[in-house]
């Protein structure tokens, strides 16, 4: 597939009643940024979800392919108190 992005944060599964659940956030997309700070490593996503405290603000860039190619969007939330 070519322009495909890297598949390091590749979602397996979406904990059901969690934040990213609650975002609508689904299996098989891929999380390229949290809170505009790139995800690359599995390091770099625990030490941004560790720096989240309850009433802040998220702001996910995701990626998805569809039968149109891949394509990019934003989810927002709060995390909850």
């Amino acid at each position: 597939m070519r322009d495909a992005p890297a598949l390091l944060g590749l979602l397996r599964e979406v904990e059901p009643g969690s934040l990213a659940d609650d975002l609508g956030v689904a299996r098989n997309q891929i999380l390229v940024e949290v809170n505009r700070q790139p995800v690359r490593t599995p390091a770099q996503l625990r030490a941004l979800e560790e720096s989240l405290k309850p009433g802040d603000s998220v702001i996910l860039y995701l990626r998805a392919y569809t039968r149109n190619g891949w394509t990019g969007f934003y989810r927002y939330g709060t995390v909850p108190e």
